[in-house]
Order: C-alpha cells, then structure tokens, then sequence
C-alpha cells in the first residue's frame, strides 16, 4: 500500500551526536523517595529536550543557519544537523553546551560524532550513522568523552572567520593518552571569540573541580567492587581533563591576539583549512 499524502523521507547527509548520561538509572532509582534528587532530574531533563547554545548569540548576524535537531529517550540524547562546516560547527557547539551544562548538575556523559546517512524530524530518528555512533560510544569512548569519527575530527581542524571578521584557529579537537580524537566540551577558541566571559569559565572549571573531587571522596569511603572502581576511573579521567582545562584557559587569555577598535583581529586570512 503506497503511503498516499505522507510526507517524503529518505536518508540525508548529516552529521550527528549520540550522547549518554553516564549513572542515570542509578539517579532515577535514588530519586523515588529523595525530592533534591528529583529536582535535578528534571532539570537535567529540561537540558536534554532544549539543548542550547552560544551560536544563539550570533542568529541575527548570520543570513541562513543550518538547524540542530534534538531528540531525547531515557538516558539519551541525539543530535544532528546538515553536513557542512557550518553544520558541524553548530552541531559541535550545541553538544558542548549540553554536555558542559549536565556537567555542571553532576552527570558524566559519554558519545560520540559521525557524519553519514540519517533521517531525523525530531520525532523520529534512524539510519546508518546513528548506528555508527552508537557503536563507537559503546566500544571505543570508555570514558566520559565524545568521541569523534576520523572524518569528522579533521573537519573540525581548521582556521574561521567570526562575523566581525576576525580570524580564528579552532581548539575543538583533543587527542587523549589513547589515541582517541574527542571533542572538547569547554573549547578553548571562546576566550578568543568571547574573551570577557574568560572569568566566568575559569569559575566554572573550578566549580566542576570541586564537584567531582567531592563525588571521588564519596565514592572511596564506599564499599564496592568493580563497578565502584570503574566509576572512579570515569571521574578520575574528568577530573585530569579539567585540570587541562584550566590550563589551557590561562594559555589562551595569555596568547590572545590584541583586537583592532572595531573587534577585528590584525590577521586577515581567507577562510581554510588547517
């Protein structure tokens, strides 16, 4: 039976993020009987439905924004946009805020990013490339990293141009102790591209320090066997990247090109590729 009147779907070239909020069914099970527990709940559930972001500022400079489509189902959280530069980028940076944000109320996540085949209205979402990222957060991200695809981590290694028309070498991508690309969930190039915020940051960072260094005291007075070790090894990976984090937030303020009177930096380069 043709589906007569129904809207077309096919596969599009996307890029996507599927991402998992590590301890959620230990969270929704202590949350029963505990309302501050519950509380967080719903607003870590308020994160995931309206991810937002930083490019939010920029909308009405630009002519034509590609859109970041969300999706969210118990502990996870897809998203995607069209596969271009611009694509990536605001799909890079709405999952950073996401990711940052439920750090900052205590959650852990975990992913990963590759570009290929997918359909996804917001309601619905499927094909080859949300199979591949699933993949690669179950098998290779083992830590709360997002975890980026090849072709997708050299995409993200190159030179932009801000709307003032400044010039900028993108920060998103780290290399960890393993070899894995990952994204940056605090990225570096916004102390450049909003440099007034430096202070807020480097609060925040601290302010995660902090908190996961209380999670790690609690959890060795518990007792436990491995699923307690594995958990410690999670946090203890999260609490040397923000010690990294904190580091490089001093080396960019350091490093920053001095701005002409209208904003623009000295350089002048055409848009690339690095």
């Amino acid at each position: 039976m043709d589906n007569v009147g129904q809207p077309r779907r096919e596969y599009e070239d996307r890029i996507v993020a599927f991402i998992d909020i590590l301890g959620w069914k230990e969270m929704i099970c202590a949350s029963e009987r505990n309302q501050e527990k519950q509380n967080t709940v719903w607003a870590a559930m308020d994160l995931m439905r309206t991810p937002v972001s930083l490019w939010d500022y920029v909308k009405d400079k630009a002519d034509a924004l590609p859109r970041v489509v969300a999706s969210q189902f118990s502990d996870t959280v897809v998203l995607s946009d069209e596969d271009s530069i611009d694509g990536a980028l605001y799909l890079t940076k709405a999952t950073q805020d996401l990711c940052w944000s439920l750090l900052l109320k205590g959650y852990l996540t975990r992913g990963a990013i590759v570009r290929g085949k997918l359909f996804h209205d917001g309601r619905s979402v499927l094909g080859p490339a949300l199979v591949e990222a699933y993949l690669l957060e179950q098998s290779v991200a083992r830590y709360p990293r997002i975890v980026l695809a090849p072709n997708v981590a050299s995409g993200l290694r190159y030179k932009y141009r801000h709307y003032d028309g400044s010039i900028h070498a993108a920060t998103l991508v780290r290399e960890d102790f393993d070899g894995v690309s990952h994204l940056h969930i605090l990225d570096a190039m916004w102390v450049r591209h909003f440099p007034g915020h430096q202070g807020v940051w480097t609060a925040q960072v601290r302010r995660a320090q902090d908190m996961v260094k209380g999670i790690l005291t609690k959890l060795r007075r518990r007792s436990g066997g491995a699923q307690k070790l594995g958990t410690m090894a999670k946090y203890q990976w999260m609490l040397r990247y923000l010690r990294e984090l904190s580091e490089l937030l001093v080396a960019e303020s350091r490093t920053r090109k001095p701005r002409s009177k209208n904003g623009a930096t000295a350089s002048n380069k055409p848009l690339k590729r690095s």
